[in-house]
């Protein structure tokens, strides 16, 4: 049996980038970029219902995550970049997606419980219900 699917883990490490890829997945950025080589900043970001900003904000956490790669015009500032792609990692666990939205959707559901029971967690495993 393959493991492919296993690729998505790296993924969901980390919950605030996990979070940033639901958020990515929600405004269709992610599903923008892969039908495409590459895209703008501005195009991707136009018509999403997001804060040009935030946006900017966003692929920067997904760029440290490993899912889009950027290309500046001029400089190293996140603020030159031209142009956003998702990386070839990314792409290679996009074949997994349903399993990795399913992964992200479930992650959102436990934890608000998960987190404000960790100390309980912490103290006794047995109040941790």
């Amino acid at each position: 049996m393959s493991r492919d699917y296993l690729i998505i883990e790296q993924f969901l490490i980390d919950a605030l980038q996990a979070r940033a890829l639901q958020a990515a997945f929600d405004l269709q950025i992610i599903d923008a970029l892969a039908d495409i080589d590459e895209m703008s900043v501005d195009g991707l970001l136009r018509g999403r219902n997001c804060d040009f900003s935030g946006g900017q904000f966003l692929l920067q956490m997904l760029a440290q995550n490993d899912v889009v790669a950027t290309a500046a015009a001029g400089g190293q500032r996140f603020r030159d970049v031209d142009s956003v792609r998702l990386t070839d990692v990314f792409r290679r666990a996009l074949p997994f997606r349903d399993l990795l939205t399913t992964k992200l959707e479930f992650s959102t559901l436990v934890a608000a419980d998960y987190f404000a029971n960790l100390p309980n967690l912490l103290r006794s495993e047995d109040e941790f219900t």
